[in-house]
């Protein structure tokens, strides 16, 4: 049961928002933003490769709510391989993950 829950949290996380400045700084040369944006975060990076294979709804709020939970063990497995345990390893798997605090 706590691991449905779990992946509903997941799937219904706040996406992230990039905050971008309005002025330039001076001496700062500015580039043309790009027609993709790219991914900050591992959701971002998910729900980007499944939209691009045409999902949709549901279908697309499974699979990245599956995308998510894979990416989350990898960082996990990482974080055991290193030996990273306490409250450091759920730093290390949040900065794995790309989650802003």
């Amino acid at each position: 049961m706590r691991a449905y829950i779990t992946l509903a949290f997941l799937a219904l996380g706040l996406p992230a928002v990039a905050q971008e400045p309005t002025t330039p700084m001076p001496g700062a040369e500015s580039t043309p933003p790009s027609s993709v944006p790219a991914a900050s975060n591992k959701r971002a990076e998910c729900r980007q490769k499944l939209q691009q294979q045409g999902l949709h709804g549901r279908e697309l709020q499974d699979q990245v709510a599956l995308c998510l939970a894979d990416a989350r063990k990898g960082c996990l497995k990482d974080a055991i391989d290193q030996k990273i345990s306490g409250p450091e390893r759920k730093t290390f798997v949040r900065n794995c993950m790309g989650v802003k605090s």
